[in-house]
C-alpha cells in the first residue's frame, strides 16, 4: 500500500492597540492512500476461485479557519484578559473498494479488474463533516490572590438534524492563592497554598456523518425467475431529537507546597456526569431493525484524587525525587 500525507498552516497577526491583538489563521491537511492485494490462484484462499484481487483507494482532507481577538491589560492590582474566537472546521473522507475473482490470463489481475469473471465487491463511501464554533473567555486576576475564569462556547455540528445542531457549553473557575496573603507571606513552612473550584460543560458529537438522518440501503432482487432488479430499502430508524452528548463536571481541591515546594500535595474532589449518551439502543426485531441510535441514559463518575511529590535530594550531580498518588 502507498500513503501520502501533507499538512500546512499560515496566519497573520495584527496589534490593533495596546493590549489588543487580532490573529487570523488557516490550517489544512490532505491525505491519500492506495492498497492492493492479490491472492494467487495457485494455492490457498484464491485457488478455489481462480484468484482473488482487491483494490482500495481513499482520500481525506480538512481545513480549519480561526479568527481570534485577544485582549490583555493590567490596571494596578487588576489584570484582565478576554478572548473571542470564531472557528470553522470542514473535513471529508471518501473511498472506493473493488474486487474480483477468476483470472484466466496469467499475471493480469490487479492491473485489470475488468478481466475478472466475477465482481465480488464494489463499494464507495463519502463522509463529510463541518463544525462551527463561537468561543468567549474572560480571565480576571486581583493582586495575584484571586483568579476568576469564565468561558462559554456555542458549537454547531453538521451531522445533527436541522433543529438540533447547536449546543451551548459554559464553564467557570475560581481560585484563591492563600499563600500570597499577608498572613502567609514569607512563611518558612508553607510556600504555596491555593484553594480552587470549577464547573464546566463539554459536548460530544463523535458519531458517523448522516447517522441521525434517514438512510437507504441498496438491495437486489430476482424477478420473473432470471431478471435482476436493483432497488432501495429503508436503512435505519430515526430517533427524533438526536443531539449533543453533554458532560458536566464539578471540581474542588487544594494545592499545598511545603519547604520551598520540596513537598507538593494535591487533593481534589470531582463529580462528572454525562447525559444524553450517544448510543445504540436495542429495539424489538419486529420493527425490522435491531437497534436505533439515540440519546439514552447517563453516566456518573465521582471521587477523590490525592497526590504527593517530594524532592528528597537535589544537588549539582544527583537528584532524588518521589511521587505517590491514589484515587
Amino acid at each position: 500500500s502507498v500513503r501520502f500525507n501533507t499538512f500546512g498552516n499560515v496566519y497573520v497577526q495584527y496589534q490593533i492597540a495596546d493590549g489588543l491583538t487580532f490573529k487570523s489563521s488557516i490550517r489544512g491537511n490532505f491525505n491519500t492512500s492506495k492498497g492492493k492485494a492479490y491472492f494467487t490462484e495457485k494455492f490457498g484462499w484464491g485457488k478455489i476461485v481462480g484468484g482473488r484481487a482487491y483494490i482500495n483507494t481513499s482520500q481525506g482532507s480538512g481545513i480549519t479557519t480561526e479568527q481570534n481577538l485577544n485582549f490583555n491589560k493590567t490596571y494596578g492590582k487588576h489584570r484582565l484578559g478576554a478572548t473571542a474566537v470564531y472557528e470553522q472546521q470542514q473535513t471529508s473522507f471518501e473511498s472506493v473498494r473493488s474486487g474480483g475473482t477468476g483470472f484466466d490470463i496469467p499475471n493480469v489481475n490487479l492491473d485489470n479488474l475488468g478481466s475478472a469473471k466475477e465482481t465480488i465487491i464494489n463499494n464507495t463511501t463519502f463522509a463529510p463533516r463541518a463544525l462551527k464554533s463561537y468561543l468567549g473567555r474572560i480571565q480576571y486576576d486581583f493582586d495575584n490572590r484571586f483568579v476568576l475564569n469564565l468561558s462559554a462556547r456555542y458549537d454547531g455540528a453538521s451531522i445533527f438534524a436541522e433543529d438540533y445542531k447547536w449546543g451551548f457549553f459554559p464553564s467557570a473557575g475560581l481560585a484563591w492563592k492563600v499563600s500570597n496573603e499577608k498572613f502567609l507571606k514569607n512563611n518558612k513552612i508553607i510556600s504555596n497554598l491555593k484553594l480552587k473550584t470549577s464547573y464546566g460543560e463539554t459536548g460530544n458529537q463523535a458519531i458517523a456523518p448522516f447517522r441521525p438522518l434517514p438512510q437507504t440501503d441498496s438491495n437486489n432482487a430476482i424477478f420473473n425467475g432470471n431478471e435482476l432488479g436493483v432497488g432501495l430499502s429503508v436503512g435505519n430508524i430515526i430517533a427524533p431529537g438526536l443531539t449533543w452528548e453533554t458532560t458536566t463536571q464539578v471540581d474542588a481541591g487544594i494545592s499545598l507546597g511545603l519547604f520551598n515546594n520540596r513537598i507538593s500535595i494535591e487533593a481534589d474532589y470531582y463529580n462528572k456526569e454525562t447525559t444524553d449518551l450517544l448510543l445504540e439502543q436495542p429495539i424489538p426485531a419486529t420493527s425490522g431493525f435491531d437497534v436505533v441510535f439515540t440519546n439514552v441514559g447517563s453516566l456518573v463518575n465521582k471521587g477523590y484524587e490525592f497526590a504527593v511529590n517530594t524532592t528528597n535530594i537535589e544537588s549539582e550531580n544527583f537528584t532524588w525525587s518521589s511521587s505517590f498518588n491514589i484515587s
